[in-house]
């Protein structure tokens, strides 16, 4: 409903004036509760004080009470790139590639891991947010090529973030499961080509939780 989606908005709006926060998501179900409060955030500040803060900035001038447990941060220095996470020795991006013919545009993403490598491609209209969409996408299907199909993942939203001089993209991905699932958040610093940092992105997610729940920080 436009309605909601404009009260979702104005959270979005008032989150994003608490310091240290870059931008903000808000999840709502179908009943309008607040299911998932995604924030990104410099490093200049813990995680769990802005948690604490997000949680009183919707208490106090919105009257709702949400859950730490639904509010995760994700950290982002803009002077480095959060897409490669120290010590990861997952999947690494090996290449992509972007092709265009008739209004249409084809993204291949191609992830390696020691002498094998893991492709998804994904097409669709061609526009510059559509390929970024599409980027996510084809970088989903090139890790569940790795896994064999046995971790469902899907694509929910990718945002351009402006943090400083830098531009940093935020992609959220589903996980599906029979309790009710996750939301995977992952980021990238944009060094050349936005298309590369959504399939950075994606695998920042994926590294971030590379099995079992994804976490929220928690006050103590």
């Amino acid at each position: 409903m436009p309605e909601e989606r404009g009260f979702l908005q104005e959270l979005e709006a008032a989150l994003a004036r608490v310091r240290g926060v870059a931008a903000a998501r808000v999840v709502a179900g179908d009943s309008g509760e607040i299911q998932e409060v995604h924030v990104l955030a410099t490093p200049e500040r813990p995680a769990k004080q802005v948690v604490r803060d997000v949680e009183s900035v919707l208490a106090t001038l919105f009257r709702l009470h949400v859950d730490h447990r639904k509010i995760s941060v994700a950290q982002v220095n803009p002077e480095s790139d959060p897409g490669r996470g120290a010590g990861n020795a997952e999947l690494s991006l090996f290449a992509v590639s972007v092709s265009s013919r008739d209004l249409r545009c084809t993204v291949n993403v191609q992830l390696r891991l020691g002498d094998y490598l893991y492709e998804g491609v994904a097409s669709g209209p061609d526009s510059p947010r559509q390929r970024l969409r599409l980027a996510a996408a084809a970088a989903v299907q090139a890790v569940e090529e790795y896994t064999g199909g046995g971790v469902p993942l899907a694509v929910e939203d990718v945002q351009e973030v402006a943090l400083g001089p830098r531009t940093v993209v935020v992609v959220s991905v589903a996980r599906p499961s029979v309790d009710g699932g996750d939301c995977l958040v992952g980021t990238a610093v944009v060094q050349h080509d936005p298309v590369e940092a959504v399939a950075r992105a994606v695998l920042d997610a994926v590294h971030r939780q590379p099995a079992g729940r994804s976490e929220s920080a928690r006050p103590d």
